[in-house]
């Protein structure tokens, strides 16, 4: 599964620097930061949706499933996962967590 490769490829929860909150200024790096993460975020989206059309085309995955819909959840867990294990520090509590989205 995509998303299990991704995985593999993740640094260490503690190495990245901490997000501002909505209210602080941002500089032009960190806005064009932000609009590269966002291109991402889109474009894990838009594999996710791809892979989740093809499994409906095959038959297997549920015709009725929603793919942009479940694209975009499965990327915000990823998201909340990676992030609760940057907040503890632990790459236990990440790859736990990561691994109960991938079963």
């Amino acid at each position: 599964m995509v998303i299990c490769s991704v995985m593999a490829s993740q640094r260490n929860p503690g190495d990245a620097a901490g997000a501002p909150t909505l209210r602080q200024p941002q500089s032009h790096r960190r806005r064009r930061r932000h609009h590269h993460i966002n291109q991402l975020y889109e474009l894990w989206r838009e594999c996710y949706a791809t892979a989740l059309n093809r499994g409906i085309g095959a038959g297997t995955v549920r015709k009725s499933v929603a793919p942009d819909h479940v694209a975009a959840v499965i990327v915000a867990a990823q998201m909340g996962i990676w992030g609760t294990g940057k907040s503890s520090r632990s790459q236990a509590v990440m790859r736990g967590g990561a691994e109960g989205l991938c079963d």
